[in-house]
């Protein structure tokens, strides 16, 4: 009889071991299948912002053009350096708000994209926080998940900030080297 409940003990012992196992396999791959995610969403967003960051250069380049046109008229005729100077300036100010509408196409972009990255985390340390690890793990993925997210938040926070600037004072861009940080 003593064998017998041994027995039954060491089975379902067994049977605990493995569900534990199997939990953190599922917890495994999960946490695999979210970065892939998050990977595959931040390679996507570099390739469409690189594409913005050279509409931006192209941009630029004609911006400049169009500045030495404008320091080159040498017209004897007032009225038509007067009209050929607002033709220039009118120009300037479509592709300056051309190149700040695509600015902000990169800022709102990479918002969206941290936002997502954040969301996918969070939902992330729900599932691993639920697990019950018990070897304490956990609480050590929880912080790093945690300060992950909050430079994340941090992050987001600051491309915000600069989208902000950048309404007030459309000569921003320039100094932040054409966003291309």
């Amino acid at each position: 009889a003593c064998t017998i409940i041994m027995s039954v003990l060491i089975s379902l012992g067994g049977l605990s071991s493995q569900a534990a196992e199997a939990k953190q396999t599922s917890l495994d791959s999960r946490i695999f299948e979210t970065f892939k995610k998050i990977d595959g969403r931040t390679s996507t967003h570099e390739v469409d912002a690189n594409r913005i960051r050279e509409r931006l250069g192209g941009i630029s380049e004609r911006i400049d053009d169009l500045n030495a046109k404008l320091a080159e008229i040498d017209e004897p005729d007032e009225n038509l350096a007067a009209k050929r100077h607002r033709e220039i300036r009118g120009e300037l100010i479509e592709l300056s708000a051309e190149y700040l509408n695509n600015a902000f196409k990169l800022v709102d972009a990479a918002a969206q994209v941290i936002s997502a990255n954040l969301s996918d985390l969070a939902v992330l340390a729900d599932e691993v926080r639920k697990s019950g690890d018990p070897r304490g793990s956990v609480e050590k993925l929880k912080t790093r998940v945690s300060n992950n997210v909050a430079a994340g938040k941090s992050m987001r926070r600051a491309l915000v900030e600069l989208k902000g600037w950048a309404h007030q004072d459309p000569e921003i861009a320039g100094r932040f080297n054409s966003l291309k940080r």
